[in-house]
């Protein structure tokens, strides 16, 4: 069966070397391994998928999105990507291949990508509820691409699967969104931010308070969330859970959306004003509660346009900061989320996150330069959240639904869930994400500082600031 919207193999000869960007060399210099930079996102489905069928969705897709298969070769003493024909992504089962690995110390750790030796990106299949059930767990190279491509990624993949395993008519049938087809040849322009630069801010950053800013960045250091007591790191870790979840019910999710809507805020606001607070919880539970402790929070920033629906998946987004001190944290949930709103509305306003990407690019012209900057910046933040809302966005235009959840082929997802990586010395990275209407939390971590427990802990805690300002009165 032809695949619709196959890429030919003679486009992505020419296509390729493509130079790294100033973003994903970034992320390949900041990559540790014992601290992998790799997002893991997972799908849970009702049923046993056709692992062939599924197979080739991947094979079928990956060719639409080419960094997800391709390796880094050096030109001209700069990185470039390579596409790798050879590369057949297909789902490993974890009964032989686990997720996590084991270190030197014997406890379980996120497995590395080398990027000079293997494509960034893997996949793995696991069976659960004694055959009902099962799981797809995607594992990527951050400078491979940022969130939003994996989901591009993935949509393609569930598309291409639904194509395959539903009704014969769509096996035929030309696909519903047919204007959204990656198309590889745009990679070129992934990193060209230049209609957005060329666009007047709402409010124009002056001098001053740039060099404030990089006052801030570099010469006043967060703290790192240590871990509270001195047992073992790997402390009840599992081979096959990279993350941590929590699920709100239907009710407590209604209650804290319809609030968030009276209130005229957004969910991302008040997720950010609930991890701050628990930032605070967690250090003065580990005994460091002096008032002027900086906790301070990466808010990645998605930079596509429309323009970009047919953008293969890549890194198309830039970092923001917000930072608060322990003193200025005491008021409560209310207080700190009039701050944060009027903060991120500032971010919007000055689109100061832009300067963090002309920085990259300045630096990433002399490549041994940006090596030894990137090493010398291992405290950028206490902790990374992103709010990536509705995570069957892109599908339920096309898909049927069966008491909710979304038809595909021959199954249904349950659940799409997923985070951020962790990174030295910002040991917690959070996901938050709407299923269907119904709220839910990821959390990753550094398996060098903390334990599972410890993230389950604090994940508990973040749910409950939630949970308390949702149930609270308007």
């Amino acid at each position: 069966m032809a695949a619709e919207g196959a890429v030919p193999a003679d486009s992505l000869e020419t296509l390729f070397p493509l130079r790294l960007a100033p973003m994903e060399h970034f992320l390949l210099l900041d990559d540790r391994p014992e601290c992998p930079l790799t997002p893991f996102v997972e799908l849970h489905f009702t049923s046993q998928l056709d692992r062939d069928a599924f197979n080739q969705s991947l094979a079928v897709s990956i060719r639409r999105h080419p960094l997800l298969a391709s390796r880094v070769v050096w030109k001209d003493g700069f990185p470039h990507w390579q596409f790798d024909a050879s590369f057949q992504p297909s789902l490993v089962d974890v009964a032989s291949h686990t997720v996590l690995t084991t270190s030197d110390e014997q406890r379980w750790c996120i497995r590395p990508f080398d990027l000079e030796h293997e494509t960034g990106s893997r996949f793995w299949y696991e069976t659960l509820d004694a055959g009902g059930k099962c799981r797809v767990i995607v594992q990527v190279h951050h400078a491979v691409c940022d969130g939003v491509g994996i989901r591009q990624f993935l949509i393609d993949v569930l598309f291409e699967y639904d194509r395959r395993t539903g009704e014969p008519a769509k096996q035929t049938s030309p696909s519903p969104r047919r204007e959204r087809v990656a198309e590889p040849k745009r990679l070129e322009q992934r990193a060209d931010f230049t209609r957005i630069e060329q666009t007047p801010a709402n409010v124009k950053l002056r001098w001053w308070q740039k060099l404030r800013n990089a006052y801030y960045f570099y010469l006043q250091p967060p703290q790192a969330l240590a871990r509270p007591h001195a047992d073992d790191a790997c402390e009840g870790d599992l081979p096959n859970e990279p993350l941590c979840h929590h699920f709100f019910d239907a009710p407590t999710s209604e209650l804290t959306l319809e609030k968030c809507r009276l209130n005229g805020v957004r969910l991302n606001d008040v997720a950010l004003s609930a991890l701050f607070l628990t930032c605070r919880w967690w250090n003065e539970r580990c005994g460091i509660t002096r008032r002027g402790t900086r906790i301070r929070l990466l808010m990645p920033t998605d930079l596509r346009e429309r323009r970009d629906l047919r953008l293969p998946a890549a890194n198309r987004l830039s970092f923001s900061f917000l930072g608060r001190t322990h003193h200025q944290l005491g008021g409560g949930l209310t207080q700190v989320l009039e701050t944060i709103r009027a903060e991120t509305q500032q971010i919007k306003d000055t689109r100061v996150y832009m300067d963090f990407l002309k920085g990259l690019r300045s630096v990433s012209k002399y490549p041994q330069r940006f090596r030894r900057a990137v090493d010398g910046n291992r405290n950028m933040a206490t902790a990374v959240m992103t709010y990536a809302g509705d995570l069957a966005r892109g599908l339920t235009e096309s898909l049927p639904k069966n008491d909710g959840r979304l038809v595909v082929g021959d199954t249904e997802i349950e659940r799409v869930v997923g985070a951020p990586p962790a990174r030295e010395n910002t040991n917690l990275t959070f996901g938050v994400y709407r299923n269907w209407g119904r709220i839910g939390l990821s959390v990753s971590w550094s398996r060098k500082e903390l334990s599972r427990a410890d993230a389950r802990v604090f994940l508990e805690q973040f749910a409950s600031e939630l949970k308390r300002w949702g149930e609270s009165g308007s």
